[in-house]
């Protein structure tokens, strides 16, 4: 028997994914780098272009843009999805916290990270859940 990937366990944790096929979070943990960065640490920066995309698995993380916080993720997030797939510059920058432990599509994965289904549907189920709350919120 095929000992599974300790990703696969990682993914599993987050909400969004734990019903997951085991097939489609086997084809796209290659694609990860399981990676633990410090509180205060940048994640990504304002204006500077998208080589990654980052799923928080643990711990929070500060949006701000222009200077001013918009915001949090937490686990389940992904950061740079959306500026790897339109390729353009990160519209804000995302500073750690706390200690966060995050999995990283790099440079020469993330474009198929973001394009594989289940994480599509992931993004997606994310992007509607905060719509929701601040919709509940006005």
């Amino acid at each position: 028997m095929k000992a599974t990937d300790p990703k696969v366990d990682l993914l599993r944790r987050l909400p969004g994914l734990a019903a997951a096929r085991p097939r489609d979070l086997a084809d796209v943990v290659p694609l990860l780098d399981d990676v633990h960065l410090p509180a205060g640490a940048v994640v990504v920066a304002e204006g500077d272009l998208c080589h990654q995309v980052v799923l928080v698995l643990e711990g929070a993380a500060v949006v701000s843009a222009g200077g001013r916080r918009s915001g949090w993720l937490g686990p389940g997030d992904v950061v740079g999805d959306a500026a790897v797939r339109d390729q353009v510059p990160h519209d804000t920058t995302v500073t750690a916290a706390t200690d966060l432990h995050v999995l990283v599509a790099g440079p020469s994965s993330h474009r198929a990270f973001v394009r594989h289904p289940l994480i599509v549907r992931h993004v997606a189920a994310t992007l509607s859940d905060r719509l929701r709350h601040v919709d509940a919120g006005a």
